[in-house]
């Protein structure tokens, strides 16, 4: 069954990323009432999963490109060609990946901007579960304003404060303690941080869902939903502390509000709103054939994904199997992947392998060399390139298990009999020196490679190949 991950964009020491755990959640509700598995992460992409992107604009150009492209962005801000968020990032993710928006007029901006790939209207709705703050038994807050500070908001507080009402203005206070503020505020105030044109429905959806009375900024250029301003007491930005204090002083249309805002919101089930998107990517994941898993492992050192190549990596957004190096590789199991689908990870199955570096961080050297013979065809090549045991490189990583010398890798030529290996081995058929400017100079001086391998820092690193051969004939061979 296709599963959905929803990934929160959370740059390093972001603390604002939690400012999409609401819609998150929304999301996360409504999938799984359709009977799909659905999980929330940050910054995490699995496997076979279609992820569905919040803060794609906070992705930086050089990251955007880990993105899946068969991710879907929803967009959640207001985009104009003057916005901070219209960056190359975003420009990229909208162009490749689907994009869903929260506004009708972002559609449009989108196009204007030069968007050719359609962005679909996905406007946000209800979850029952997101109704859960339960009012507080004394509202000792007049006024609540929950975001970032600046001159134009200020000075609506300032003005508030002067009309004698308690003011309290929240920056980076989410989840429990917000919910707490909001539970004691008789009115939310929602107001720009600029001038806009698309009324901050995102914000004011969890606190309609919750019975909070809002007043929200409203110019004449503004886009509003259908009906909401039956659910929400608009007002100009010159009418906003006039709005606020005539709602505090009235407490039945203050509550009349607060229920007629429940009532609007409620009859957009978020459910209901996803259904056709969800159904219409099922189909279309379940019709895509995709391409045979290549012939060619790439174990670590790439930063993109390789044309050609699975790639298996540690913590890296471009792996397509995600593995530890210091543990065993995953023979005769099947792994999920973006770019292939269900990989299965049997004998034989490779003609080539690129091991890099992996074997000097790998837990148990002697099995892992045993499992790349086995995941190799006969005739197929293992390549390793790592540092020599007298190079400077040779413990710089703290992940290092071991170093090697030009020693090291004869033994498996002989695997089969003396390892148990069974029909295997692994013949070494290259071996080089990679030399350092003291190995260079040694050698133009007639050092040969016995004395290089001796002495310290002159060979920087060993770049081996090793070959599969088989012993099918051999009497009492494991087949």
């Amino acid at each position: 069954m296709t599963s959905f991950r929803i990934v929160i964009i959370s740059p390093p020491g972001y603390r604002h990323a939690a400012a999409f755990h609401e819609v998150a959640e929304t999301l996360y509700h409504a999938i799984r009432s359709q009977g799909y598995p659905v999980a929330v992460d940050y910054n995490r992409f699995m496997a076979g999963a279609v992820h569905i992107v919040l803060g794609a604009n906070l992705v930086t150009p050089a990251a955007a490109v880990s993105i899946p492209p068969d991710s879907i962005i929803y967009n959640l801000e207001q985009v104009d060609p003057e916005s901070r968020w219209w960056h190359e990032g975003l420009k990229h993710l909208v162009t490749q990946c689907e994009t869903w928006d929260f506004s009708e007029r972002n559609v449009k901006t989108f196009a204007s901007l030069g968007v050719t790939r359609p962005v679909l209207h996905v406007p946000l709705g209800f979850v029952p579960e997101l109704s859960r703050i339960t009012m507080a038994m004394e509202e000792a807050i007049d006024v609540l304003f929950y975001g970032s500070g600046n001159q134009r908001r200020q000075h609506i507080i300032d003005a508030l404060r002067e009309r004698g009402l308690r003011v309290t203005h929240l920056f980076g206070i989410y989840g429990r303690e917000r919910d707490a503020a909001i539970a004691r505020a008789k009115v939310v105030l929602s107001m720009h941080l600029h001038p806009a044109q698309i009324l901050e429905t995102v914000r004011i959806g969890y606190l309609l869902a919750n019975h909070k009375a809002v007043v929200a900024e409203c110019g004449p250029d503004t886009t509003i939903e259908p009906g909401i301003e039956t659910a929400v007491r608009l007002a100009r930005y010159e009418g906003l502390v006039d709005a606020c204090v005539d709602l505090v002083s009235r407490p039945a249309e203050r509550a009349q509000l607060a229920y007629a805002g429940y009532r609007w919101v409620t009859r957009r089930p978020m459910a209901a709103v996803l259904a056709p998107h969800l159904e219409r990517i099922v189909n279309a994941r379940q019709a895509v054939q995709l391409p045979a898993p290549p012939p060619q492992l790439k174990l670590g050192g790439f930063n993109t994904p390789l044309e050609g190549w699975l790639c298996v990596d540690e913590a890296n957004p471009a792996a397509d199997i995600v593995l530890r190096a210091d543990g065993p590789l995953p023979l005769g199991r099947t792994r999920d992947t973006l770019r292939y689908g269900r990989v299965a990870l049997e004998a034989e199955s490779f003609d080539v392998i690129d091991a890099g570096d992996w074997p000097m961080r790998t837990d148990d050297f002697e099995s892992f060399m045993r499992d790349c013979a086995r995941l190799l065809r006969f005739g197929g090549k293992l390549s390793i390139r790592v540092p020599h045991e007298l190079s400077g490189e040779a413990w710089g990583d703290p992940r290092t298990r071991r170093a090697f010398s030009d020693r090291s890798f004869g033994v498996f030529g002989d695997a089969h009999a003396s390892l148990g290996w069974g029909d295997a081995a692994l013949e070494l058929t290259d071996l080089q020196l990679e030399l350092t400017p003291l190995g260079s100079d040694l050698k133009a001086q007639g050092a040969d490679v016995d004395n290089l391998s001796r002495t310290p820092r002159a060979v920087e690193r060993i770049r081996v190949t090793l070959t599969r051969r088989g012993y099918r004939a051999l009497p009492g061979a494991d087949h």
